[in-house]
């Protein structure tokens, strides 16, 4: 990894928006901003998760960081009763945006997010 250790000072913030499993990008603004190392992962073994990253031309891994999911597809809902609990209700349709930032290589060519799948169906 390239960016591993280094001190990246140009970076891009990547506004998304989704709908359902549909994930659109909205806005892409350079900024100067000292961003994290990068996560170096073991994407074979991966069951489960989100992560993004850039590569290059030859698909060779430029940078790469782990992250929560970014698409909400619940929320809590708290109970009317004093001794009640806190749960949580899945949404009907998943709608919203999120930014991510990624360091501005200049050899990165693909940016690529990785997750679990986005439910289609909700009870």
């Amino acid at each position: 990894m390239s960016s591993k250790g280094s001190k990246i000072t140009k970076a891009r913030r990547l506004t998304l928006s989704y709908k359902g499993p549909n994930i659109e990008l909205i806005s892409d603004q350079k900024i100067e901003k000292v961003h994290p190392p990068s996560n170096l992962l073991d994407t074979k073994n991966i069951k489960s998760g989100f992560w993004y990253e850039l590569t290059d031309d030859n698909h060779n891994t430029l940078y790469q960081k782990s992250i929560s999911n970014p698409i909400q597809t619940d929320v809590e809902v708290f109970s009317n009763e004093p001794e009640g609990s806190i749960m949580r209700q899945k949404l009907s349709q998943s709608e919203g945006t999120f930014s991510i930032l990624i360091p501005d290589l200049p050899e990165a060519k693909t940016f690529s997010m990785f997750g679990n799948p986005i439910e289609r169906n909700h009870p």
